[in-house]
């Protein structure tokens, strides 16, 4: 930890790689703190050498992936991903790739991925939120809210669950459940602004123009 000063942390983490680059903690961390640096090109290059010396690193390849999809790079990424998963019943691998082909718009790929991740981990919270944001993306918002909703009580304090759940919950016209999604996830995280801005757009459609209007502001701020 240190103190929220990244300068700081890349010096002690940058050392602690140039005294031991085979440790891959220390790389990864490097490159955590590179992103959050505004630096993506030097923690790829972190990341590169990380699986470079452990090949099936699942955590360096999922991150090298989110980078690599970021800049429209993803037949690097599917072969980062897929490199690291080989053979194993990796589940987060699985559903790295379908998070990838969801990007790219290949959704019968995206759920050839999680029913793969279903079958190795029924049970696993992430496994029913793929499965949930992409029921959204074939147009099945009934089902995807049922799913998202068994998420959100597995992570209450997790923004993204949070948002996908709204998202699904206004496609099935469940407004005012949107709403209420949304506000309770806003007292836990009243920072996120995507929460926000979704909040917004809800009171907007139900008609609460001054409350939109005051969202709108306290996004301007």
């Amino acid at each position: 930890v240190y103190l929220g000063d990244v300068q700081l942390a890349r010096q002690h983490l940058e050392s602690a790689v140039a005294a031991d680059g085979s440790f891959a903690p220390a790389r990864l961390q490097l490159a955590d703190v590179l992103i959050k640096d505004g630096r993506p090109a030097d923690a790829e290059e972190q990341l590169k050498a990380t699986l470079a010396a452990h090949p099936r690193s699942a955590e360096a390849a999922a991150m090298l992936a989110r980078l690599l999809s970021g800049r429209g790079a993803f037949d690097e990424a599917e072969s980062v991903l897929k490199q690291a998963l080989g053979d194993s019943q990796h589940v987060r691998l699985r559903l790295a790739l379908a998070r990838l082909e969801f990007k790219r718009g290949r959704l019968p790929d995206a759920e050839r991925y999680v029913t793969e991740a279903e079958q190795i981990a029924p049970d696993d919270p992430d496994v029913a939120l793929s499965r949930g944001v992409l029921a959204l993306a074939q147009g099945r918002p009934q089902q995807a809210a049922t799913l998202l909703a068994k998420v959100r009580a597995a992570y209450p304090t997790r923004p993204d669950v949070a948002l996908s759940l709204a998202q699904a919950q206004t496609a099935d016209g469940q407004l005012a459940a949107a709403r209420e999604t949304l506000q309770q996830a806003l007292q836990a995280i009243p920072s996120y602004w995507p929460l926000r801005a979704a909040l917004g757009s809800i009171e907007l459609r139900l008609g609460k123009a001054d409350a939109a209007l005051a969202i709108a502001k306290t996004l301007q701020a």
